[in-house]
């Protein structure tokens, strides 16, 4: 009875060894399981990677890259020589002030207003008037003499008369000219008065005078004006000489 429990039990291991796949002492072979692993057979044909055709070799590739950059930047360098042009250089310029003053017109002169001749000047105790005024060429070609004929009469006691510094001229500048006495003497001569400046007068006569200036060539309009040693005066006489 012992002996075939033992017997029985050496049956079922042998089953369930025989189930796990297991190989006896002695069996040629092993027992295929539930959980056998499929294996690849073995070859002799070694794999080989796939090749680039010739042209694409890697030497082939580095020629080619280095041939076409050199020929890229001979082509750049070619087009810059032949289509850059120098930019012109623009000369440096004063600084302008950011908000210039507007430029002023110039002046329109005014028409001067000159006196219809004959015209009367009062002088202290002497009538001037004032008959004409002659322009004529001075000793320089700069200058000129300006003549003023006039009748003087004496309405005073005082029977000298003499009109420097008394009778001036001022010119369309603000100048002003006293009698040149070489240029009066050169005119009396000239056109034959013979009161001389400084001569006596007697009261309420009159005498032919010439009174003589010399100025600037360029001045054509002149004012006769009252001179340092003129207590009063009346009268305002403005000419123009050709």
């Amino acid at each position: 009875m012992q002996r075939a429990k033992v017997l029985g039990g050496l049956i079922c291991s042998t089953a369930f060894l025989m189930g796990c796949g297991l190989v006896f002492p002695g069996s040629a072979e092993p027992i295929p399981t539930l959980y056998e692993i499929p294996t690849l057979p073995p070859t002799d044909t070694p794999v080989q990677a796939p090749t680039l055709p010739p042209s694409w070799t890697p030497e082939a590739v580095s020629e080619v890259s280095e041939e076409m950059i050199q020929t890229a930047i001979a082509q750049t360098q070619s087009a810059s020589a032949t289509t850059e042009e120098p930019t012109p250089s623009i000369p440096p310029t004063a600084a302008s002030p950011a908000n210039p003053p507007p430029t002023a017109l110039p002046a329109v002169p005014t028409p001067v207003q000159t006196t219809t001749l004959p015209a009367t000047l009062i002088v202290d105790q002497w009538e001037l008037l004032i008959t004409s005024v002659v322009g004529e060429p001075g000793i320089e070609t700069s200058r000129q003499n300006v003549l003023v004929f006039a009748t003087a009469t004496n309405h005073g006691s005082q029977s000298t008369f003499l009109a420097i510094y008394t009778v001036e001229l001022r010119d369309s500048q603000g100048r002003r000219y006293s009698e040149e006495l070489n240029v009066t003497f050169a005119a009396q001569d000239k056109y034959g008065l013979g009161f001389l400046p400084g001569a006596d007068m007697p009261p309420e006569s009159s005498e032919e005078i010439v009174i003589g200036y010399n100025t600037p060539a360029t001045e054509k309009t002149f004012t006769i004006v009252p001179g340092s040693n003129v207590g009063s005066w009346s009268g305002n006489i403005t000419f123009n000489i050709q």
